[in-house]
């Protein structure tokens, strides 16, 4: 059975969605995490680092389009502030207290989870909109859980290995590369992530070393190459995946 990531306390899994066909990408998001588990009375905490690419200001809009958690559970929205629980939109302009992003500006926005009485699993799903070009949008599911599945579950979680989808996909020029690596015991091994072109000739090399248990992310910035069909593989002593991704200039 594949890990989406295997930390107990926090655990990340991640689904990604473009809703257009972006010619210039204007608006770059970074998702650290979509799974958390925790503890009934903790503060659980999900954070998307949101960049302005454009040469003009940016005001962005994050719109809860699903809340299905628990009775007694509460999620809120937060970038300066945060804000009531009740509340489903927000956006980094002066009616909420904030300003829209500068061009080059990355800025923190998060999602916080109280789980508070009763333990179970809860999820929760933002939409990140470009207000000046709504067509440009993304789709985050992000998931927390307080309870486990079964204690088989957690150890596959913990010695499982996985290369996830680049994403965003297709790109220009940058995408984030997901993996994690089930090392037993805390050891390390040796890991290899490199990107080929359609000939299978090796065009980056993003990781050579050895890393112990964990997950993983990875930027790659293909401004140096043309528009194409691209693979990445992801290879250590136990584990060898390859997966496709498409540059588009």
């Amino acid at each position: 059975m594949k890990s989406r990531f295997f930390k107990i306390t926090v655990v990340a899994s991640f689904i990604f969605m473009s809703y257009a066909n972006i010619v210039a990408q204007d608006l770059t998001i970074i998702v650290h995490n979509t799974y958390v588990f925790d503890a009934l009375g903790s503060e659980m905490i999900f954070a998307v680092d949101l960049t302005n690419n454009s040469t003009e200001d940016m005001s962005v809009s994050i719109v809860r389009k699903e809340n299905n958690i628990l009775e007694n559970w509460s999620s809120s929205l937060c970038f300066d502030l945060c804000f009531a629980p009740h509340l489903d939109s927000i956006s980094t302009s002066a009616s909420f207290n904030s300003s829209p992003l500068s061009p080059g500006e990355t800025r923190e926005i998060s999602l916080h989870v109280f789980p508070l009485v009763n333990d179970g699993v809860g999820y929760i799903s933002l939409d990140f909109i470009n207000d000046a070009n709504t067509s440009e949008r993304y789709s985050v599911a992000f998931e927390a859980a307080t309870i486990l599945v079964t204690v088989d579950d957690e150890v596959s979680k913990i010695n499982d290995y996985e290369l996830f989808q680049n994403y965003p996909n297709p790109f220009n020029p940058t995408t984030i590369i997901n993996y994690s690596i089930g090392v037993k015991n805390g050891s390390s091994e040796f890991v290899s992530l490199k990107v080929f072109d359609l000939l299978g000739r090796e065009v980056a090399r993003l990781v050579n070393q050895s890393q112990s248990a964990g997950s993983y992310s990875v930027k790659f910035n293909a401004d140096k190459l043309t528009s194409g069909i691209y693979f990445y593989e992801l290879k250590t002593d136990n584990f060898n995946q390859i997966n496709k991704m498409i540059l588009e200039k």
